[in-house]
């Protein structure tokens, strides 16, 4: 029963994750992580297998560490997605005030030469 539970989560994370706009690289890395995730859930002992073939004791262990880098890894995109939306919108503000700055310029230009008149 809990094996078909977490299939079917499995799946349905990968579909939903994968179906939203991301890069190629981010695609790839999603479904990659959905295949593992379904094979472990089918196969659980392969998980100790892999732990004691790399050096960790144990599986449980194995899994809270790649958690752990997998943790790491999004932290460190959302953060420099953040710091390129910054960059962005300082660009898109800065922008707007120089060209709010000219014309500006250009109302005060034309009202100068029609006072002089």
């Amino acid at each position: 029963m809990i094996v078909t539970i977490l299939l079917a989560a499995f799946v349905v994370l990968t579909i939903y994750v994968a179906t939203h706009r991301m890069t190629g690289m981010q695609l790839f890395a999603v479904l990659i992580a959905g295949v593992l995730g379904i094979v472990l859930v089918i196969v659980p002992e392969l998980t100790s297998r892999v732990a004691v073939a790399v050096g960790v004791g144990r599986g449980t262990d194995l899994l809270l560490y790649l958690a752990i880098v997998a943790g790491l890894f999004a932290s460190a995109n959302f953060y420099f997605r953040a710091k390129r939306l910054q960059l962005a919108q300082v660009t898109i503000v800065r922008e707007c005030a120089l060209l709010a700055a000219r014309l500006e310029d250009g109302r005060a230009a034309r009202a100068g030469s029609s006072t002089s008149n």
